[in-house]
């Protein structure tokens, strides 16, 4: 009941009143302007001011429910409605006597699961205080008090526990702390740090060390650069956190020590840290024990044998796991912090990411069947090395590095032993081992220690768990700082290394391997293949190449690649040539000088024995296909086809339909004339998968459906890439699709509709008008009965599936196509014209389906994406009906316009402003071809672009924007046609833009100034957007003058950019 009471207080503080709910006062940035309700008149003449004020409405409706969904209609706004809740209702009587009560939780609650709703609670309302300018001095000083407390004798806690009071005190402070870092940011930097070390050295809990990483984590998080500069080696006791867990993986986790504790009434009696001295504290780098937790008064065999172990809870690989994933924020947001630890993390982390190996003594003739002792033995060294035995070993994760043992069995943590001792010499086993899955002696292991506080599959999927959590902690921080981490040698090749070692952890059971057989890989039951560990072993793979590129990670994976794929075990085949594909996006720039070798390696494993190898061979092809686009169609398009047009033919659904896939990545990037000789065997076999029976009415039901659903896929795709010449197939091809239209109704057939509708329309297209217009009133009427029929709830893809088709249609008919804009005008017009979906979400926890949901202030906000997309789609179809209309499209122009306009402003998807930009231009073209474009629609399209481009903040969409207003100023017969106003109001806008370009540009080159270091890509990127702005607004410049001044002003910012440079990876790999 306490914990009930406490959650419902949360929610009733701080939920917005229903009169005062307004999602957008969280997203003002984004809604003001978005949406707008920019309302064209065309009647009357504009205002002599080109660019008007844009003013807005504002409708609320609020739901009620246990999950209450207080959906908005977005239009600009331009004043902010304060969001106030209970919370600010209260009296300061009354929130005084609600802090007090709190508090008193927060000290005396017995039940550890109550004291975690109580810490969330007082962290939201000490939040929550702060931002509307209350400090809650009492919280601070009882959090500093509890977290100074010492252990004594003391009532024991509830639930089963025989540990005591005090640190469970500590653990809730320093989670105070963690959930409400600005309790101690105004606080002296060195008493925080302090305190914050003595947490993380706390040698009685290992649930007060990880509160205190979390609070550590919080603070250096928010901390400013002063406050980094000055707290930076607190890093160094949250790393020494890591060890002690390491070294006893195999034994039950230390929890607590059984010693006296003071009462709670003597607890207030500590003051935190003065805020203009520091308090006493311990140098955090005196830390020299080898063993156990860092203390700096016992040793850890003292301190174990004084702790009790009675209660299970979760084993320390869960814990470091935990501390691992804890620590990975940091990885991302402060990377420059590692940057001096990175020897020892290369010393510490490679045992966590690397399975156990133990191949066993070698059978002889003389002794087939050797003793395994020899080999237990260093399978037990092996797993002390690996951080899995308990032996009395010196960390090598240890800060700071110790001086060289003289003890030949103390493990060092620097030069190459350390290298040896991780096993980072260790030869991938091509025969049995390479990329296979090794876990016999990790699971020996855990079978000869204590570990019945868990079950052998719980055990397993920790140590796996652990395994991926250090993984992701190395990739985090190789994403973060990739030009950090390639300058530690053996990096990059220890985290290629795990990730394919884990790539190859798949299952060899038989009823696994027929499981995934009968598996429909377009279904959720397949979809669990993505979240698999070696899935997630793929993606880190994938991760670190895009991070550190070719010359880091192609030379240490194709150490290990030929021998795998020359494997006999079909795992580790498998492994490499997953491998092969996950890496071609961030090497190829060095992958395409030896992409010949590559096809050689893989086009045989097309004819592997095991089908999930060929499969892979499918997967690895059509991913060269489109990492290395052009490229490898040019060169190899002969080796590839004699590999992919017999995968057609595959025994195995699973493998035919994938070959069909790859065929698709093929065809994207592949020239006409380079398609034509293999087009006849491509079609003759997707034919016969997608209808096998040879009758026209068996399509849907003599195949697999899933088979049948990609083979229309690739024929849409196939048919597109060779145009004109796919028509000698049509008639067959054509009634096939419209068979399948015609009959497949059901729940069953919805993705097969919806792909045989998208394959008519592309082959409509490919074959040209003439070809077409004996079936297109079939298909036409075909298309009116879906559209008619009733709505059916499940079928998601069917609306945007239809707009497509009649787009695709319209392509192919031509102006023949206008009797039929009555029929998709109006929903077309209904859903480009629809409003962002923002809804405020009591319940912040649960997933929803067609919604991106962000947390701003304590409130979870939620966008419907699904209508943002369906609007993006409404205007790429109003594109191209305009265009290939043109003057027939004259009847809808002014409806168009309307709606066209206003998404200039849509800020919520990048995709809608981008065709509406687009699309304007070419409405005043099909208005001055019909005759039909009035001054009012002329005015109102130029006050618009005028005013868009004046405060638009986005220096790619900027580029859109001038480039649709240089459209429009030539539509309307060049600059002599306009007013003055319009002169000056885009000089002004001009102005404006490069003023603000140049003080991003200026401030970069500071930035990049402090800290050459820095990561420039991203930098790099926006700078390209930002030259292509500057380049279409020389061009509108010039239309009005061409030795226009501002002209000077474009190349001066021009000078100003800090990226006219190859990154380190460029540079490197195009040589």
């Amino acid at each position: 009941m306490r914990s009930f009471s406490l959650v419902l207080l949360r929610r009733l503080l701080f939920r917005p009143h229903a009169q005062y709910l307004n999602p957008h006062a969280h997203i003002q940035h984004l809604s003001t302007a978005s949406n707008s309700s920019h309302n064209l008149t065309l009647s009357h003449s504009s205002s002599t001011n080109p660019i008007p004020t844009t003013e807005g409405t504002h409708s609320l409706t609020s739901g009620a429910g246990p999950t209450t969904t207080t959906t908005t209609t977005t239009t600009a706004t331009t004043t902010t409605t304060p969001r106030l809740a209970l919370y600010d209702h209260l009296s300061a009587g009354t929130l005084a006597k609600l802090e007090g009560i709190l508090l008193h939780s927060l000290l005396h609650e017995p039940a550890v699961m109550v004291r975690h709703k109580s810490v969330d609670t007082v962290c939201d309302v000490a939040n929550q205080a702060m931002a509307r300018g209350r400090p809650w001095h009492a919280l601070q000083a009882q959090a500093f008090s509890m977290a100074v407390v010492r252990d004594g004798g003391g009532p024991p806690l509830t639930g089963g526990t025989t540990t005591t009071l005090a640190w469970c005190l500590r653990e809730s402070a320093y989670k105070v702390f963690a959930g409400c870092p600005n309790l101690v940011m105004d606080l002296q930097t060195e008493a925080v740090v302090g305190l914050l070390a003595e947490g993380l050295r706390d040698g009685y809990s290992i649930e007060v060390r990880h509160a205190a990483l979390l609070a550590s984590v919080a603070y250096l998080s928010a901390a400013d650069i002063r406050q980094l500069r000055e707290s930076s080696n607190l890093l160094t006791p949250m790393l020494e956190t890591l060890p002690p867990l390491a070294q006893n993986l195999n034994q039950p986790p230390a929890l607590h020590v059984s010693v006296p504790s003071p009462s709670p009434s003597h607890i207030l009696t500590t003051s935190p840290p003065s805020l203009t001295q520091s308090s006493t504290t311990t140098p955090l780098l005196t830390t020299t024990t080898t063993t156990g937790t860092p203390s700096s008064s016992s040793s850890s065999s003292a301190l174990h044998s004084s702790i009790s172990t009675s209660r299970a809870g979760p084993s320390n690989y869960a814990h470091l796991a935990n501390f691992l994933t804890t620590l990975t924020p940091l990885c991302s947001s402060h990377p420059l912090l590692f940057q001096t630890h990175l020897p020892a993390l290369l010393s510490f982390l490679p045992a966590l990411i690397l399975p156990a190996m133990d191949s066993g003594p070698t059978p002889t003739v003389g002794r087939p069947f050797p003793s395994s002792s020899a080999s237990s033995s260093a399978a037990s060294s092996a797993a002390q090395e690996n951080g899995g035995g308990g032996g009395q070993r010196q960390s090598a994760f240890m800060f700071p590095p110790p001086l060289p043992p003289s003890s030949s069995h103390i493990h060092s943590g620097s030069g190459s032993n350390a290298a040896g001792n991780n096993g980072l010499g260790r030869e991938m086993k091509s025969g049995g081992g390479g990329g296979g899955a090794v876990h016999d002696e990790v699971a020996r292991d855990g079978s000869e220690n204590n570990n019945n506080y868990n079950t052998a599959d719980n055990d397993e999927d920790e140590r796996s768990t652990l395994r991926l959590s250090a993984l992701e902690f190395m990739i985090s921080l190789s994403e973060a700082r990739p030009g950090m981490v390639k300058k530690v040698p053996g990096w990059a090749e220890v985290v290629v290394r795990a990730c394919l070692e884990g790539m190859g952890e798949l299952s060899s059971d038989e009823d696994d391997l027929e499981g995934w057989l009968g598996d429909d890989p377009s279904s959720n039951s397949s979809s669990t293949e993505t979240d698999s560990p070696p899935a997630l072993y793929e993606q880190a793979l994938d991760r670190l190449a895009c991070a550190l590129g070719g010359r880091a990670v192609l030379p240490p994976a194709f150490q290990y690649i030929p021998s795998m794929l020359a494997s006999f075990d079909w795992r580790a085949r498998h492994a490499g040539l997953m491998a092969i594909a996950a890496i071609a996006e961030g090497t190829g720039r060095v992958m395409k000088n030896e992409l010949g070798k590559i096809v050689e390696m893989v086009v045989p494993m097309f004819r592997d024995t095991h089908p999930r190898v060929r499969y892979a061979a499918c997967q690895c092809i059509g991913q060269l296909c489109t990492d290395l686009e052009d490229i490898i169609q040019a060169r190899y398009h002969q080796q590839l086809f004699s590999a992919l047009i017999p995968a057609l033919e595959d025994h195995e659904p699973r493998v035919h339909s994938h070959a069909a896939a790859a065929l698709i990545n093929f065809c994207e990037g592949v020239e006409r004339d380079t398609l034509l000789p293999y087009l006849d065997p491509i079609v003759e076999r997707l034919l016969k998968l997608l209808n096998p029976g040879g009758g026209h009415g068996q399509a849907a039901s003599a195949a697999c459906r899933y088979v049948q659903e990609q083979v229309i896929t690739t024929l849409a795709m196939v048919a597109d890439a060779s145009e004109v010449t796919f028509g000698k197939h049509y008639a067959m091809i054509m009634p096939l699709l419209l068979n399948i239209l015609k009959n497949a109704d059901g729940p069953d057939y919805r993705k097969l509709r919806v792909k045989a509708m998208e394959c008519a329309g592309l082959i409509a297209i490919a074959v040209g008008r003439e070809v077409f217009r004996p079936e297109s009133t079939v298909l036409i009427e075909l298309l009116l009965r879906i559209q008619k029929s009733p709505i059916d709830p499940g079928d998601t893809q069917l609306s945007h599936y239809l707009i497509a088709t009649w787009a695709k249609v319209c392509q192919a008919m031509g102006p023949e196509f206008e009797p039929y804009l009555p029929i998709v005008m109006p929903t077309l017009l209904t859903t480009a014209g629809a409003k962002a979906d923002i809804s405020i979400f009591e319940n912040e926890d649960e997933e929803r389906d067609g919604w991106e949901t962000i947390n701003v202030d304590g409130q979870s906000l939620g966008i419907r994406t699904s209508v943002i997309e369906e609007k993006c789609q409404a205007f790429e179809t109003l594109v191209i009906y305009c265009s290939t209309l043109g003057a027939r499209f004259a009847p809808y122009l002014a409806q168009t316009l309307e709606v066209a306009l206003p998404s200039l402003k849509f800020l919520f998807h990048e995709g809608v402003r981008e065709a509406g930009a687009l699309l304007i231009p070419l409405l005043l073209v099909a208005g001055k071809s019909s005759g039909t474009l009035t001054p009012q629609m002329v005015s109102a399209t130029l006050n618009q672009l005028v005013n868009c481009i004046s405060t638009e903040h986005d220096a790619s969409f900027l580029a859109s924007l001038y480039k649709a207003f240089a459209d429009c100023v030539r539509v309307v017969g060049g600059v002599g046609a306009l007013s003055q106003d319009y002169h000056k109001g885009i000089i002004e806008a001009t102005q404006r833009q490069l003023q603000a370009l140049a003080e991003r540009r200026k401030a970069r080159a500071g930035q990049f100034a402090s800290d050459p270091e820095a990561d420039r890509e991203d930098v790099a990127l926006v700078e390209e957007f930002e030259e292509f702005a500057l380049e279409d607004m020389a061009k509108v410049l010039m239309m009005f003058d061409p030795g226009h001044p501002l002209l000077v002003a474009v190349s001066s910012v021009r000078e100003l950019g800090v990226s006219g440079w190859n990154s380190e990876d460029e540079r490197d790999e195009d040589v």
